[in-house]
């Protein structure tokens, strides 16, 4: 887990034990430090590995509420401290542990390929989606799951279904995951259930998938309109719009850039995209995403959209994204997997 995604699950979840009423505050309890470090979370700085492996020694740590226990568990397991998967289930144990200790459970369980306890945790957060908790913060290991259970259709049913009643959301804008709403739609309407098929093909976003739901026969009835009637540009417009809207909050986002880059050429608006793709380039240091990565598929699209330039002997060359020339096409980075629409790996439809 990155410190950002430890501090935006503390920042969260501090108020939902804040809230629970406790014993008057005395120096030396567990009450006291509990108070100190959820209060310190909230204002998203959580992660005092010292103090919360310290809270877990004290001997009257069992004193504190099983809300109280379960958070402080999630939150030493997030700030790294060991034994992490041991730390989570012991969070999830208890009796009033929330959803998002639950959907941790899932993030842990995805990175280590338990597909069952995947599956179990998450229903388990949909189950308490009503503390308003219910947030997978991490769109790749959802992603990653999601490659574990699709060629399992049983399993892959779950997974969908559990998704659909926490209402997800990619945790960045720029994450896509329309292709899960697609194929869950698909399922529902082979069940028969036209209306809910009809819900969740309604949650769809990008003009690919609108396209694909209105193209393929398996999606008949879906959608009100047909592909004659379909407005594709205003589709494309709308999630533009989205894109530059989310992205002018964090302008160096190298996700949003692909994001928008890619909406832009869509439209028609290449030489708009070159120049965003140029601008962030041109910037020193490394190129961060939501969950503190790099992206040097940036380079890759600019030379995509690059015009060839004639070079000393004549012939075409393409600036290679980096400042520099190089004749022929770009030699792709085989450490990425190779985007489609320009947006980040995680939106392709896995094969």
């Amino acid at each position: 887990m990155t410190t950002l995604l430890r501090t935006r699950i503390a920042a969260l979840t501090a108020a939902l034990c804040l809230a629970v009423p406790g014993a008057a505050l005395a120096q030396t309890t567990a009450e006291d430090d509990f108070a100190v470090l959820a209060k310190t979370a909230q204002s998203g700085n959580g992660c005092d590995k010292e103090s919360f492996a310290a809270l877990l020694d004290r001997r009257d740590f069992r004193t504190l509420t099983s809300q109280q226990r379960s958070w402080t568990y999630m939150m030493a397991a997030m700030c790294g401290i060991e034994p992490t998967a041991e730390l989570v289930r012991k969070s999830t144990a208890e009796k009033e542990a929330s959803a998002l200790a639950w959907t941790t459970r899932f993030i842990v369980a995805s990175e280590i390929g338990d597909v069952n306890d995947g599956l179990r945790s998450l229903e388990e957060a949909a189950k308490r989606r009503g503390d308003g908790s219910a947030i997978i913060f991490s769109d790749s290991s959802l992603f990653d799951f999601a490659r574990l259970v699709r060629d399992d259709p049983k399993r892959k049913r779950r997974f969908l279904a559990a998704l659909d009643t926490i209402d997800w959301k990619p945790m960045s804008p720029f994450a896509g995951g329309d292709y899960l709403w697609v194929d869950y739609a698909r399922m529902l309407k082979v069940d028969g259930d036209l209306a809910n098929a009809r819900r969740v093909a309604g949650r769809v976003r990008s003009v690919s998938s609108h396209i694909e739901l209105r193209l393929n026969n398996d999606y008949a009835g879906l959608t009100e309109d047909g592909l004659a009637q379909f407005d594709s540009k205003a589709i494309a417009e709308a999630e533009f719009a989205r894109a530059r809207e989310a992205l002018d909050k964090d302008p160096d986002d190298g996700r949003g850039v692909l994001a928008v880059a890619a909406d832009l050429r869509l439209l028609g608006r290449s030489e708009e995209a070159l120049k965003l793709l140029e601008a962030r380039l041109a910037k020193p240091g490394p190129i961060p995403d939501a969950e503190g990565g790099g992206h040097p598929q940036l380079g890759a699209e600019r030379q995509g959209l690059c015009p060839a330039r004639p070079g000393p002997d004549g012939r075409g060359r393409r600036d290679d994204g980096r400042g520099r020339e190089a004749e022929g096409r770009p030699e792709r980075d085989e450490r990425q997997p190779e985007h489609q629409s320009g947006r980040h790996p995680e939106r392709r439809r896995p094969a």
